[in-house]
């Protein structure tokens, strides 16, 4: 078995080349994501992006965040070289690793004085790219058995999904209809009962859907995670980067419940042409829309919990997202 050797000297990289790496790197899974999609067109076969699950740390077995969602979705379960290591494994000679940004939050006070003599507070702040951590994933170490076992296993549910969703506060409708849609004048969902589903699998990733639109009302998060949202008239562009944030929510929302995600809905399927042609207008799409189908989730994480009805042992890794 041959081992990956890490007695290099790497040179300290720049803040600009910390960023072009990991442009480098979105680029590159943006680029596998709308070939996931044009695949599942082509073969008419479903679209899973959380089919292993949400990615956690080797180690601490906290899930990873934000962007890091999509970054991390062809394997359950991460780690640095070192880590690896640490747990008995060993990366393989000649896998290639997945740079993870950490960034970090800065804020500065200044006194100004002013023309009458009186001083004035001025604030500053913003983001920077803190570090990059190289991240291997089981698939490419041996030494370890991976806890999650194989992506088509049940994992047991997380949580009554009833209960989650009700402690949302957001009226739903269930009828004997064939589409589900978010109705934002009325904060009201309109959904298709649980019978008109295949599976309870579909059902609550598409009720899960739905709950994210709602989330996007200006009373809970607004445009953190729905942007133009109440304009009837948005663009094409607007309208496909909210479907998509919705359909990764959703997706999100049923694998950590415990669900096997069956793919997209059959009534969003319509929306992949625009996601992959938006996906290919704008490199920074499939990022911002996993920050936003995370924020999203963690509001609905959050309210559910404050009403006992959160799902269960839910730790998230501590990098932190831009």
């Amino acid at each position: 078995m041959e081992t990956a050797k890490t007695n290099k000297k790497f040179k300290k990289l720049t803040q600009k080349e910390k960023i072009q790496k990991i442009q480098t790197s979105n680029q590159k899974h943006t680029q596998q994501f709308i070939e996931g999609l044009e695949e599942s067109l082509e073969w008419n076969k479903p679209w899973t992006p959380f089919a292993n699950g949400i990615a956690k740390n080797a180690k601490t077995g906290r899930c990873y965040s934000g962007e890091n969602i999509m970054r991390l979705s062809s394997c359950s379960r991460w780690a640095t070289y070192q880590t690896w290591k640490s747990l008995g494994a060993q990366v393989r000679k000649g896998e290639t690793s997945t740079p993870v940004p950490s960034w970090k939050v800065w804020s500065k006070e200044e006194e100004i004085l002013q023309p009458d003599g009186t001083t004035e507070t001025e604030k500053s702040g913003g983001m920077y790219l803190q570090a990059i951590h190289n991240l291997f994933s089981a698939d490419q170490v041996d030494g370890y058995s991976n806890p999650d076992g194989a992506p088509d296993e049940p994992t047991g549910k997380k949580c009554k999904y009833n209960n989650f969703f009700e402690a949302q506060n957001v009226e739903t409708n269930f009828k004997n209809i064939d589409t589900a849609s978010y109705i934002p004048i009325l904060d009201r969902i309109q959904m298709p009962s649980l019978e008109c589903f295949e599976n309870e699998e579909g059902f609550v990733a598409t009720l899960a859907h739905e709950h994210l639109h709602a989330v996007g009302h200006d009373g809970r998060l607004g445009e953190k995670v729905q942007p133009e949202h109440h304009k009837y008239h948005s663009s094409k562009k607007v309208r496909a980067l909210n479907e998509l944030v919705a359909e990764l929510c959703g997706s999100l929302t049923s694998s950590l419940m415990g669900y096997q995600n069956d793919g997209v809905s059959d009534n969003h399927k319509a929306y992949i042409n625009s996601w992959i042609k938006y996906l290919k207008q704008d490199e920074k799409a499939l990022m911002t829309a996993s920050k936003m189908a995370f924020k999203g989730f963690m509001y609905m994480q959050d309210k559910a919990t404050r009403a006992g009805a959160g799902i269960e042992d839910l730790q998230f890794n501590e990098y932190e997202e831009k």
